[in-house]
């Protein structure tokens, strides 16, 4: 895991747990923080990775379009801060599978 994720995997983690509305609101605000969309970025990269349950990969092909656009990236800040609004829903799908893996990839690095 790297160190960018590390800081931001307790933001990342706090907005998994809200409400949508509220959610929209709190990643209006972080979408323009380079640590946020460097960590969606890599969780994006990692997905394929994970050993996700069938019905987390059933709700992930909703998101398939901006698990893709966050894949390929853009420099432009705009676009980086429309495809970190959506990602909202993504959110509380990725990240407790995230977390839990979190032990065993920083054993694996050492």
């Amino acid at each position: 895991m790297s160190h960018n994720l590390r800081q931001c995997m307790q933001e990342l983690m706090l907005i998994s747990k809200y409400k949508n509305s509220s959610r929209d609101v709190i990643l209006r605000y972080l979408a323009h923080k380079k640590c946020i969309w460097n960590a969606l970025r890599e969780i994006a990269f990692n997905v394929k990775r994970l050993k996700l349950t069938t019905a987390q990969k059933r709700k992930l092909n909703k998101h398939a379009k901006t698990i893709k656009a966050l894949t390929k990236g853009t420099k432009d800040k705009r676009r980086r801060s429309k495809i970190v609004q959506q990602t909202g829903g993504i959110l509380n799908i990725l990240l407790p599978a995230v977390a839990a893996l979190l032990p065993t990839i920083v054993d694996l690095i050492k």
